[in-house]
């Protein structure tokens, strides 16, 4: 997670509602997900079966 400061994405927006996060991860085939904050720093991961 330390290695995505200002990495290139995509990722989860702290502000991004929960259903456009899970259409985002099921059309990604993703089973979890960065979470970043307004300055690029890394703030959780989002594990597909929470949202």
């Amino acid at each position: 997670m330390n290695d995505i400061v200002h990495g290139r994405g995509p990722f989860a927006h702290v502000d991004m509602p929960a259903n456009t996060a899970q259409a985002a991860m099921r059309t990604c085939g993703l089973e979890a997900w960065a979470v970043v904050d307004d300055d690029g720093y890394s703030f959780g991961l989002l594990p597909r079966e929470r949202v």
